[in-house]
């Protein structure tokens, strides 16, 4: 994964922090100097749900325990709202196991869900930078 690459070219330790899985969300994991480890699809296709729901103005009770929980999704969503400027680094290497077997995602998947990232980041008012 990338996380383990950047580990690697870092020469840093990185640490799956377990206890964070939530809500089919994978844990996030800690390298030093790195605000934020998520794993990728999932996780972004959780974002993009809860950015739905904000700007629907649908964060009702039972979904803003959701929104306030611990997991890299809700992490993500929050940093999401705090910030600006976005930049979206995304690479165009496909992932060979998706739309493989019982794989649920097509070979298409992560660039429709970065696409749907950046819709709802601008409808926010995000200056989003991509960068390939």
């Amino acid at each position: 994964t990338l996380s383990n690459i950047v580990s690697r070219e870092l020469n840093k330790d990185i640490d799956i922090l377990y206890e964070t899985t939530q809500d089919g969300i994978p844990p996030i994991s800690k390298i030093d100097g790195i605000d934020l480890v998520t794993e990728g699809i999932l996780t972004l296709q959780n974002v993009n749900y809860r950015l739905d729901c904000f700007l629907k103005n649908s964060l009702d009770v039972k979904k803003r325990s959701i929104y306030m929980g611990e997991n890299g999704a809700a992490k993500l969503f929050r940093m999401i709202l705090e910030s600006t400027n976005i930049n979206i680094y995304t690479g165009n290497l496909e992932n060979n196991c998706y739309g493989e077997g019982d794989s649920p995602f097509k070979k298409d998947e992560k660039q429709r869900t970065v696409n749907e990232l950046i819709s709802y980041l601008k409808k926010l008012g995000k200056i989003v930078t991509i960068i390939k």
